[in-house]
């Protein structure tokens, strides 16, 4: 049985950064605890076609190949089901009565009212559909107060922020957001530079914090590393993946208290 695991995001980093100071794959393997094959098959899939390695863009031709492996989700996959939900939920059923309607009518496809959920949440099903789902969080439990699931772990608070991010004194510090168009058509990421009001902005095709990383980095390429020192983000998903904005941009991020009443002196 092969035990191979895929390199994560750091250590892509410290792959590029010794690969630039002149290291031998080997010398790299040794670094990292790696195999010399895995170190070189790194470089030979997930370089660019001139043969350069950046840490973003191997993670992102990675995650690419994994979300085509395995079996894709029934409302991905079968036509004639996407289809069926997609009436139905038009006409107002909850994804619970769907669910149970496929099953009495013995439909050639069993899909359950989680699978609905998630398929409109994640955008398989038209993004127009929320729009009749008034039912839409309705069948979400209550959580109690202690309960950390959900939340984005190693954050960093705002209340560290260097004094020249807080009094707006010094260029390079941004405020990231995502804002969705009139009747939800069309998203955008914003990063707007606090002193003065300098806008880098994005089309996003979904709110996931993969797209929006990805995005992000590629918009602060060419950007100056004088001009971006930090971004403060809210408590959304779409920030999740901070820690890999902060190796692929080079920029630290800061997050909001979790309440907006506390945020109203950013």
């Amino acid at each position: 049985m092969s035990h191979y695991t895929h390199l994560s995001i750091e250590e892509r980093e410290k792959s590029r950064v010794m690969l630039e100071q002149g290291s031998s794959i080997r010398a790299i393997a040794r670094i990292l605890g790696r195999s010399p094959s895995t170190i070189s098959r790194e470089f030979n899939r997930n370089s660019y076609a001139n043969g350069s390695y950046a840490a973003h863009h191997a993670q992102k031709k990675y995650l690419k190949r994994k979300s085509k492996c395995g079996k894709k989700a029934i409302l991905q996959s079968n036509e004639q089901a996407k289809n069926y939900v997609i009436d139905r939920l038009k006409s107002m059923w909850t994804p619970e009565q769907i669910s149970g309607r496929a099953k009495l009518e013995k439909q050639p496809f069993s899909i359950s009212y989680n699978t609905i959920y998630r398929a409109v949440h994640s955008g398989i099903l038209p993004i127009d559909i929320k729009k009749k789902m008034r039912f839409m969080n309705k069948h979400k439990k209550r959580k109690s107060s202690n309960d950390n699931r959900g939340k984005i772990p190693n954050t960093i608070n705002i209340s560290q922020r260097p004094n020249g991010c807080t009094n707006r004194s010094r260029f390079g510090h941004f405020e990231s957001d995502t804002v969705l168009g009139m009747r939800k058509t069309g998203l955008l990421g914003t990063h707007v530079e606090r002193k003065s009001g300098f806008l880098v902005a994005f089309k996003l095709e979904t709110k996931t914090d993969t797209e929006f990383s990805y995005k992000t980095i590629q918009a602060f390429e060419n950007i100056p590393k004088r001009l971006k020192k930090s971004f403060t983000v809210d408590n959304g998903k779409e920030f999740a993946m901070h820690e890999y904005i902060k190796v692929g941009a080079s920029v630290y991020t800061f997050s909001c208290y979790p309440y907006p009443s506390v945020n109203s002196h950013l």
